[in-house]
């Protein structure tokens, strides 16, 4: 999928209480727009995991659930009565270390 238009966006993985995952690395656990790389068609593609990959990586750590934040700011979708206009980022599974 894609993304709606915005501004800005911001992206983190989060634990139950939608708190960012503490990984205990000095590394934050968070992407924004402007420090992602893009594809041609200017789509992202993000590894998330907790061993480094090439690209844009989202690290985690630890075990339970784990949620995924993406907040828009600046963007029209918040006043669209629309809503089911908007085009959301999928996820998909490739593996699991666990």
């Amino acid at each position: 999928g894609g993304y709606p238009a915005a501004r800005f966006w911001t992206l983190y993985a989060a634990d139950q209480s939608l708190g960012v995952i503490d990984t205990g690395k000095t590394r934050r656990s968070a992407l924004q727009s402007y420090e992602v790389l893009r594809q041609p068609d200017n789509s992202v593609v993000i590894t998330v995991g907790n061993r480094p990959a090439p690209g844009n990586w989202l690290l985690t750590g630890g075990s339970g659930k784990m949620y995924f934040v993406l907040t828009f700011y600046d963007t029209p979708i918040a006043s669209s009565t629309g809503l089911s206009d908007v085009t959301l980022p999928r996820i998909l599974k490739a593996g699991c270390n666990a």
